[in-house]
């Protein structure tokens, strides 16, 4: 056996030789390697295999594939908004609703004092005809909301 410093506070002990796997251990203060086969070790056993299987099978990235939740009912338009609520949407004055949720491509939710200029969009009102949900629009997406408005 042969002691082998890491850091001041601890010492670590590595055995040499011998066909079976180690595990490092924590005990009191300092880094040890056991002397107990890799599989009596149920703690370093289990993170050993978690981590060999997110190596060999990678979870797919769900948010490159996310589809947003546009209702049929959005028209499209091109809005520019101005001192908030007030806002130029296809060339005539609207107004947004206090709780008007603007989503950017990525589905997140952006301030209306972060857009600036005219952006295609599609949008939705309420009843009092304030807008109250706004997405920056894509290509492919205005053209299937064009597609479905009459």
């Amino acid at each position: 056996m042969q002691k082998i410093p890491l850091f001041p506070a601890f010492r670590a002990t590595a055995l040499t030789g011998g066909s079976k796997t180690r595990a490092c251990v924590f005990r009191s203060a300092a880094l040890f390697v056991s002397t107990a086969p890799l599989a009596t070790v149920p703690l370093a056993s289990a993170l050993l295999t978690g981590l060999a299987a997110a190596v060999v099978f990678p979870q797919p990235a769900f948010a490159q594939a996310m589809v947003r939740a546009i209702p049929p009912k959005a028209v499209a338009g091109v809005l520019e908004i101005r001192a908030f609520p007030d806002a130029v949407l296809d060339g005539g004055p609207v107004r947004l609703g206090a709780g008007a949720r603007i989503r950017d491509l990525d589905n997140r939710i952006v301030l209306p004092a972060s857009l600036s200029g005219a952006r295609r969009v599609l949008y939705t009102k309420d009843g009092a005809g304030l807008i109250n949900e706004v997405w920056l629009a894509t290509e492919a997406e205005l053209r299937a909301a064009r597609e479905k408005q009459p």
